[in-house]
């Protein structure tokens, strides 16, 4: 990706989430902000796991094994990748009868490079001042 482009994608995540921040009961699930441990985040965002997402965002499967067609592994794995993204309010999985629909939730994921927990945060404002 070139520096351009970056910075554009960077630029329209920022004022996104300035919107999210000033008004977030108009917002409420557009945007997660990950604050869990580095080993939990791993296990989260896979590369398996990044390819369903990216799957479902720009093909729209109508069912999981749609979507396990498209990705070409066994329905049971993908079952089991998008039952975890189910629990962190990635993915929200839609039934109807016996059909199950994945569907995107967040429109923007914002993953910190740093340890947020609290006291960490306090401890980098004291390095700073």
């Amino acid at each position: 990706m070139k520096k351009n482009e970056m910075e554009l994608r960077w630029n329209a995540i920022k004022l996104f989430l300035d919107k999210v921040i000033k008004n977030p009961e108009e917002y409420p699930n557009k945007a997660l902000i990950f604050v869990w441990p580095p080993e939990e985040i791993s296990t989260i965002f896979s590369k398996e796991k990044l390819r369903l997402i990216d799957i479902i965002t720009k093909r729209k499967p109508k069912t999981i094994s749609n979507l396990a067609k498209l990705v070409d592994r066994e329905i049971s794995a993908v079952d089991r990748d998008l039952k975890l993204l189910e629990k962190y309010d990635i993915v929200r999985l839609e039934r109807k009868g016996r059909t199950v629909k994945p569907i995107i939730i967040k429109e923007i994921m914002v993953l910190p490079l740093v340890n947020i927990e609290p006291r960490y945060l306090h401890e980098m404002n004291e390095v700073v001042k």
